[in-house]
Parts: structure tokens; C-alpha cells; sequence
């Protein structure tokens, strides 16, 4: 598909990116269900992940250097390894930055942020983003990374059925933002990583322990959002997920002889672990 490169701004032959890195998508169908099935489209199954043409093959090669590295010297050793430690350099940033940066364009595709108050907003950080990415200089108007490592939910009083699933095993893009736009926030969830940035807040953001640096740090597993209004949202996101209609009996059907095929494997697998935990060690009804 010849089109505009999204970053680059080039004329070229457009990529069919993912807006999650393959090697993500692959971890999560390795893990549990060989399909994808999101709560907006329950009844379809998906093989993939969402993806656009955004990017041309120079782009792809620049993000995908910085995935490589994300995937060996965080999401391997957090997830196969158990590593509760990590020191990181400016690949990380550009890797978050980049991940949002993808979300925030498929978002942007939704019609419906035209009328929101902080649509503009969200213009000016994607533009802002964009010069980054490309060569320039660090964000200074939107700056804020923050990163969040999960973990099994060993107890809750919320309300809610999923929750573990929800926090281990969700992929999720969306946008946080308060009713008078005061607060907004661009967010992604994928396995046990939660990554978001404030581009609009009122408050001041105490989650510094969760903040990434440009240039170099660590991650200290376990973590704490000390952001009650943060966690709401995320609270909240898993309740309007909830609320959404499941799948279709004909989908049910076929989803339990996918597993059915396969019952030992998928026993075994991470996915089984979060339904089973959700379902008989944390159900609140």
C-alpha cells in the first residue's frame, strides 16, 4: 500500500504495523488461547494482533531495535525469568514512547475525540512524540513515562469478576480522562506490564517511583501506584470491560472445544492459571 509514512512523513511503500509488537501477541497466544478476542469484538477471533498502515519499512526498523531490547532485557526476564531488577538506558523510553505513540494514532482514527475538550491535547503530544521519535529532542511538554509491572491478585475486595485476568493477561489501549478534560491520560496495558502517560493533570503526579528517565535508571520489582485516581481508572476500565456483552453461545461453543482439544495444555498455561484464580479463589458474587 503506497501512502505517507506517519513518522517520517515520506512518501513509501506503507507496512502493516502492529500497535503491539508481534513478539507480545506471540507471548500471549504462546501462554494461552491460540486466538485473540477483545471485549469490543468478542465474536471474532483473531490470529493477530491490531495493526495499521502507519510506517514505512525504515520506521519498522527503528522501533523494531528498541522492541528487541524491551524484549530481552525486561519482558523475557520479568515474565520467564522472574528477575525483580532491572537497569535500563534510553531504549526504554523510546520503546514506551513509541507504544503509546502507535495507540494514540489508531485512537486518534475514532471520530468521536473530535468533540472532546482535550483534543487538541492529544494533536499536540502526538506531534511532540513524533519529533522524538524521529531523531529529535526529548519531550519536554509531554515527558511523563510511567511503567508498572503486575502480578497475580492474591486478594480483593472489588467488586468485579476478571480481575486478575485483567491485570495479568489483558491487552488494552484507551484513553483516560475526566469529565471536564481536566485530567487525561494515554494509556496501554499488555500482560503484566501497565504503561501510561499524563499529558493533562491538575494534580501533581506522585508515582515517581514508576516514572521512566530518558536516559537510564532502574525498576525495583515489586511496585506501588500511590495515585488513588489513577488506580480508579484502571478500576473502572476493568468494569466497563466487564459490563460489555460476552461472546455469542455459538462463540462459547467454539471456545470451549478449542479448549477442549487441548485441556492439558492449556491447564498448564498462564491464561488458565488467571481464569481459574478469578473464578474460584477471588469470586465476589
Amino acid at each position: 500500500m503506497i501512502g505517507i509514512c506517519k513518522l517520517y512523513d515520506e512518501p513509501c511503500e506503507l507496512m502493516e504495523s502492529h500497535i503491539l509488537p508481534k513478539f507480545i501477541i506471540d507471548y500471549f497466544k504462546k501462554t494461552g488461547s491460540n486466538y485473540l478476542r477483545t471485549a469490543v469484538e468478542p465474536n471474532r477471533r483473531r490470529q493477530d494482533g491490531k495493526k495499521g498502515y502507519y510506517l514505512s519499512e525504515r520506521a519498522e526498523l527503528d522501533f523494531s531495535k528498541r522492541e528487541k531490547w524491551f524484549a530481552e532485557k525486561i519482558f523475557k526476564p520479568f515474565l520467564e525469568e522472574k528477575r525483580r531488577l532491572f537497569e535500563y538506558d534510553e531504549n526504554l523510553y523510546y520503546f514506551l514512547i513509541s507504544l503509546l505513540w502507535r495507540g494514540l494514532l489508531s485512537e486518534l482514527e475514532n471520530p468521536d475525540y473530535l468533540k472532546e475538550k482535550y483534543y487538541g491535547s492529544l494533536l499536540e503530544v502526538e506531534r511532540e512524540w513524533k519529533d522524538y521519535l524521529k531523531g529529535g529532542a526529548t519531550p519536554v511538554k509531554f515527558p511523563d513515562v510511567n511503567l508498572f509491572l503486575t502480578d497475580s491478585i492474591r486478594a480483593h475486595n472489588i467488586k468485579v469478576t476478571g480481575l486478575d485476568y485483567y491485570f495479568t493477561r489483558t491487552l488494552d489501549f484507551t484513553i483516560f480522562a475526566s469529565s471536564d478534560g481536566s485530567f487525561v491520560a494515554i494509556y496501554c496495558k499488555f500482560l503484566r506490564f501497565m504503561v501510561w502517560s499524563v499529558i493533562k493533570d491538575i494534580h501533581t503526579n506522585i508515582n515517581s517511583e514508576l516514572q521512566i528517565c530518558p536516559s537510564k535508571g532502574f525498576i525495583h520489582f515489586p511496585q506501588h501506584i500511590h495515585d488513588a485516581y489513577m488506580i480508579e481508572n484502571v478500576i473502572q476500565r476493568v468494569r466497563v470491560i466487564e459490563s460489555m456483552p460476552g461472546a455469542s453461545e455459538q462463540q462459547q461453543e467454539k471456545i470451549f472445544q478449542e479448549v477442549k482439544k487441548n485441556t492439558e495444555k492449556f491447564g498448564s498455561t498462564d491464561g488458565a492459571r488467571a481464569i481459574f484464580n478469578d473464578w474460584y479463589n477471588l469470586d465476589q458474587s
